[in-house]
């Protein structure tokens, strides 16, 4: 069967929609691909300098098996996605999830996902217990206060009820309105995480580790002599990507923060805060889209010889992600700009593997799998 693909050099996208989300195959070639499209039948696949090649190549999703000699695990993750209800990287991310603990990329890989499972639902717990405490320690009128033990057992419980019912009546509800409102508000941050919560949700934590990761790289630089300028420079753009996407991220990330330090005006606001809790979350998940996937690259490397980071490096800026044009404040644009257009110039084509006929780097999946095992 014969599938028809088109090239683009257009390279700064101007919507997430566009850019798309990036897919986590262990297929070595399709290790920087991302999905994007308003339903599966149209959906696209974005595979940068394929075998070589200049731009990136678009092609049909659907068309993906038939392109390219696959690993099970992402025949197994290609089907997910087909059954996918978006392609937003919350989604994209279950889909991973779920394929990974089947085993398929190996038993670390398996581990880790039934663990990120696990603690997503945790998460949601745990912010409903941190919102409902916070919401009890900034507005319960006589004095009343609930600790975190309290709410796990049943007398607790029960005190909570008749705290929070007094609370919904200053805000003219019943306590079930009340309820409703901390379950959607928890279940919304909880994918983002609040800054003083007791457990770290992997968005957060994920943020967390932008501006520590850019000063390694920059730092990184240094050592290298007049003869590595290519990889000095590459280290330095990916510092600079570091720095100014943690700083896109922790201002959206402030905004969630700030609500929840004063619950008192966000739920008299309660539509306006919701709305924009959504607003914001969504954001960043596209934001952070990609992170993971650098970070983890450079993880790899740790204690390894340095030619072994030169390379490990080129495969971090081939995975770089770009924050498209129209999603940024005025005042980012022209910083954004230079770094897109440095990444434009510094970014190298892959050769290996493409066709369903030729066959795969086995290291190199091996190194994919792994990824997927690998602590954040």
């Amino acid at each position: 069967m014969t599938t028809s693909f088109a090239t683009s050099e257009k390279f700064w996208p101007l919507t997430f929609g566009e850019r798309g989300v990036l897919v986590p195959f262990t297929t070595p070639m399709l290790a920087a691909s991302r999905i994007r499209g308003p339903e599966i039948k149209k959906a696209e696949i974005l595979v940068p300098g394929l075998s070589g090649g200049k731009g990136t190549y678009i092609i049909p999703w659907k068309s993906v098996p038939e392109m390219f000699k696959l690993t099970v695990h992402d025949r197994a993750l290609h089907e997910s996605i087909c059954e996918a209800p978006d392609f937003s990287p919350r989604q994209i991310r279950i889909a991973a999830l779920g394929t990974a603990r089947l085993g398929l990329a190996g038993r670390d890989a398996c581990a880790a996902a039934r663990a990120h499972l696990q603690r997503d639902d945790s998460l949601q717990v745990t912010a409903r217990f941190f919102l409902t405490l916070r919401v009890v320690e900034r507005m319960a009128t006589d004095g009343a206060s609930l600790t975190l033990a309290e709410l796990t057992s049943v007398a607790g419980q029960q005190k909570a009820h008749k705290i929070l019912s007094s609370i919904a009546k200053t805000l003219g509800w019943d306590f079930d309105t009340l309820y409703d409102h901390l379950e959607v508000w928890s279940k919304t941050v909880a994918q983002i995480g609040l800054t003083e919560m007791p457990a770290e949700a992997p968005a957060r934590r994920l943020i967390n580790r932008l501006k520590p990761l850019g000063e390694h790289f920059a730092e990184w630089r240094k050592g290298e002599t007049e003869d590595q300028m290519d990889s000095s420079a590459d280290a330095q753009l990916a510092a600079d990507f570091c720095r100014e996407t943690w700083r896109l991220a922790t201002e959206y990330a402030t905004d969630i923060d700030l609500t929840v330090k004063q619950p008192a005006e966000s739920l008299r606001n309660w539509d306006g805060t919701i709305r924009s809790a959504e607003k914001v979350v969504h954001k960043l998940l596209w934001i952070l889209d990609g992170w993971e996937q650098v970070v983890k690259l450079w993880d790899q490397t740790a204690g390894r010889p340095r030619e072994e980071q030169r390379s490990a490096l080129r495969d971090v800026i081939r995975h770089l992600p770009i924050v498209p044009r129209d999603e940024l404040p005025a005042t980012s644009q022209d910083t954004w700009s230079g770094l897109v257009n440095s990444l434009r110039k510094q970014i190298k084509p892959v050769s290996g593997e493409g066709a369903a006929t030729i066959g795969i780097d086995f290291d190199h999946m091996l190194r994919l799998e792994k990824l997927k095992g690998a602590p954040l």
